[in-house]
């Protein structure tokens, strides 16, 4: 009779899986926030763009949803150690440890679900181990991902403590050499090229705008300039911000 009962599928133990899973929505990716960026992205978020990027594999002889499940298992663990960056001075070692040990917790979670438990263990090992082609494919993307996304935010460039934003480091670390599947790493490629023709402009807007209008204008409303000039032709900086700066002026005045 006992061990019948084991054997059945116990759904308050998968609602405990689920809650657990869910706090990924909440648990901020560190790296963002120890560079002050504002509102950053949640693990989750990260996760599912890393699963969403898989797609791009599609026509070549990885196993797509292979990648799909690994993407959404890459990070499982986080739900119970949280988003250990280089900056909390962990060693690899000491990460390691504490991720097996916390998917070791997850993957023993949901009592009667047969397999589940070797399933979530192969997951992980593959992701970190990367012995698969798509265990190294998901690897990259999370690369990718994690790129894309300090893009976006220097395009956005809105922090905690209202200074530019610059995330070089990010970059530095993961340069093209990093990524082994040749399609991701053409799409690293291209971020890093539009990355560096991005700033070659920004460069080029700030320094024609010393001392200007350009100057008096607050971060958002400078990126908001910024990228009316990269979008359009013959538009002068200074005029533009001119503009913005008389409408703001109109408005603290109402």
């Amino acid at each position: 009779m006992n061990e019948e009962m084991q054997s059945q599928f116990d759904p308050k133990t998968a609602l405990e899986y689920a809650r657990m899973c869910g706090r990924l929505k909440k648990t901020k990716r560190t790296g963002w926030v120890y560079r002050k960026v504002l509102n950053p992205e949640s693990v989750a978020e990260h996760s599912w763009r890393v699963a969403s990027l898989a797609f791009l594999l599609i026509g070549t002889n990885i196993n797509v949803s292979r990648c799909v499940e690994l993407a959404v298992a890459h990070d499982l663990s986080e739900a119970l150690v949280g988003d250990i960056a280089p900056m909390d001075n962990v060693s690899k070692e000491e990460k390691r440890r504490l991720e097996d040990e916390a998917m070791l917790q997850i993957s023993n979670s949901v009592r009667g679900a047969d397999g589940f438990s070797d399933a979530m263990t192969r997951m992980f090992n593959e992701y970190e181990e990367r012995y698969t082609e798509e265990g190294q494919a998901v690897k990259d993307l999370d690369l990718l991902e994690m790129i894309i996304q300090a893009d976006e935010y220097e395009r956005e460039n809105v922090s905690t403590d209202g200074k530019t934003l610059n995330l070089q480091e990010f970059f530095d670390s993961t340069g093209v050499e990093r990524f082994k599947n040749e399609r991701i790493k053409g799409i690293a490629i291209e971020l890093h090229r539009q990355r560096v023709e991005r700033l070659k402009n920004e460069t080029v807007i700030t320094s024609s705008s010393d001392s200007s209008t350009f100057e008096k204008l607050d971060l958002r409303d400078r990126q908001f300039v910024k990228d009316y000039v990269d979008k359009s032709v013959d538009v002068d900086v200074e005029d533009i911000s001119n503009v913005v700066y008389a409408l703001r002026l109109k408005d603290r005045e109402q």
